[in-house]
């Protein structure tokens, strides 16, 4: 799948030959890394690039994140979990021997100065642009807390907080952004914009030839939700496309919170038979 413009464009999830990327003859890792991503859709897909790129250097990853959590049945090289509440936080990551987080909005929204400080001296906290006051050099604290050869496998990362941006960019995408910062910043060798998938067991191909999945969801829905009508017109407008050809087949999805926030019965679309088909974020692993 090859998302494309106003996402993370030229992120690849490949299937071919995915399972060969991992196995049961992997070393050692280096050190035990929490990734914990951002909330949105396209970052929440950036940081299974970034997950991905860690394990292949020889990190052993685990993600947390509501998104990759969805995913988590095609990634069997990742433990992955949803969001800890905000209290269970710090629990939750306790025992990682780095935590590298790109805060959810629900940990946004709480970060004034003295949250953000105490953050910053326990996690690595990165995004595409971030305020000053998040980098924070974990040298020294996890110098006199790891043992030496965890130390120094992680050395090259601990000073890497703050914006992943370092310079201007032009025409590069957020893809390419991140795999520079992991290569210039993090010093990883082993670099790829592939995310290894594996399809899981009983899926049949092609079941659903035809059909188009419609999401109106952001992880900012006061600024960014499309709004109901856009997104059932577009379903609507499917059909009226494929009529002269084979039927498309739309459906609508969303995820409980915007099902939540009654973004669907009472603005959708009587032209259309498209139907809503909730995500569950937190199913059972």
């Amino acid at each position: 799948m090859l998302l494309g413009r106003g996402g993370p464009a030229a992120l690849l999830l490949a299937t071919d030959g995915a399972a060969g990327a991992f196995g049961m003859n992997a070393p050692t890792p280096k050190a035990r890394i929490a990734l914990v991503a951002f909330s949105s859709l396209g970052d929440g897909l950036i940081y299974l690039m970034m997950a991905e790129n860690l394990r292949l250097n020889g990190f052993a990853v685990t993600y947390f994140g509501n998104i990759g959590y969805q995913l988590r049945a095609w990634l069997p090289q990742f433990e992955i979990y949803p969001y800890p509440t905000a209290e269970e936080m710090d629990t939750a990551l306790t025992g990682f021997d780095l935590v590298i987080m790109s805060p959810p909005q629900f940990l946004r929204d709480r970060m004034d100065p003295a949250m953000t400080d105490a953050m910053r001296r326990k996690w690595l906290l990165i995004c595409q642009k971030t305020p000053d006051d998040w980098r924070f050099d974990l040298t020294e604290a996890k110098r006199a807390t790891l043992p030496p050869e965890t130390f120094a496998a992680l050395q090259r990362l601990l000073d890497c907080g703050g914006s992943i941006r370092d310079r201007e960019y032009t025409t590069e995408s957020v893809v390419d952004i991140t795999l520079e910062y992991l290569q210039k910043r993090m010093g990883l060798t082993q670099l790829t914009r592939t995310v290894a998938l594996t399809p899981p067991t009983g899926l049949q191909l092609r079941r659903h030839a035809r059909r188009i999945v419609v999401s109106p969801d952001s992880a900012w829905p006061q600024k960014k939700d499309w709004p109901p009508r856009a997104s059932s017109s577009c379903a609507a407008n499917c059909r009226l496309r494929a009529t002269s050809r084979r039927s498309l087949s739309p459906r609508q999805t969303t995820s409980a919170g915007g099902r939540c926030r009654g973004t669907l019965s009472k603005h959708q679309s009587s032209t259309t038979s498209a139907n809503w088909q909730p995500i569950s974020t937190s199913p059972a692993r």
